[in-house]
């Protein structure tokens, strides 16, 4: 299907806006994950064939990026350079093999930057509340990244004296029969004990398939104390991780913890999840 590539510019915000083209006869429509300029809302709106622009307020599904959606298996995800760039050169842009079915269920315990006092607090956006933990970072066509930044610790830095818990769910939805979907992962933690038990192991995270647990990572330890910082977590088993998707919906879940409240300055993790057909 050849798409008419009239693309907006997508602006730097994470509001974002769309359009109503239910009174048109084009099959293309533009949603984007970014709030645009006055100056590419007067170019939209002289882009008669792709329908008018009105302003929409609340999330669309994270994460945010610009979309130009046909129907069904046709829709396209495009980050800002793409959109420029097909704007630009007017070609077709191959859709994209999934999409997302819900926002990002997001939330977090023990952190106080936001003045939360440790309370747990949930949300799909995390531009939404005061110092969130997560963040998206890296939006592209196929890909997406998502990082979670602890918050320093109390016996070294003499700050957060809580452990730190997060967790993130999403729903996807695979469009072709079979899609290969890629997690990676990177993080850094405590360099003085990698902990014991299931429940006391520092900087842990868990990463789960359609309810399934398919990898885990932990502090790497080492008796260094507070001087020692942070060093790469270690993962079983390694990243990435890959899969092959069924056509459907797939549920991603992640959840990490610190499990104790020292020895963890500069702690983190980041997510990368690409898809590819098959």
């Amino acid at each position: 299907m050849q798409l008419n590539q009239h693309v907006i510019n997508p602006a730097q915000s994470m509001r974002p806006f769309g359009f109503d083209d239910s009174t048109q006869e084009s099959p293309v429509r533009v949603v984007s994950g970014f709030r645009a300029t006055k100056g590419e809302l007067r170019q939209m709106r002289r882009l008669r064939n792709v329908g008018e622009v009105s302003a929409r307020s609340g999330n669309l599904f994270a994460p945010l990026t610009a979309r130009l959606v046909g129907s069904g298996r046709n829709a396209v995800t495009l980050n800002r350079a793409e959109a420029l760039g097909a704007a630009s050169n007017n070609t077709a842009v191959a859709p994209p093999p999934f999409e997302f079915v819900t926002e990002w269920d997001l939330a977090d315990e023990g952190f106080i930057a936001g003045g939360q006092n440790g309370a747990q607090r949930t949300y799909n956006d995390p531009t939404e509340v005061a110092a969130s933990p997560w963040s998206f970072v890296n939006i592209q066509t196929n890909q997406l990244s998502l990082r979670l930044d602890f918050e320093d610790d109390y016996n070294c830095a003499g700050y957060n004296i809580n452990t730190q818990t997060a967790w993130a769910s999403v729903l996807i939805r695979t469009l072709l029969p079979q899609v290969r979907m890629f997690i990676s992962w990177e993080g850094l933690g405590e360099t003085e004990d990698p902990g014991g038990s299931t429940d006391e192991i520092f900087e842990q995270m868990r990463l789960s398939v359609n309810g399934t647990e398919v990898a885990r990572a932990h502090a790497p330890g080492g008796g260094l104390g507070c001087a020692g910082g942070v060093a790469p977590v270690v993962s079983d088993p390694p990243s990435p991780f890959s899969v092959i998707l069924s056509e459907g919906e797939h549920n991603i879940d992640i959840t990490a913890s610190t499990n104790d409240p020292r020895y963890h300055v500069g702690a983190y993790y980041q997510f990368t999840l690409s898809f590819i057909p098959v």
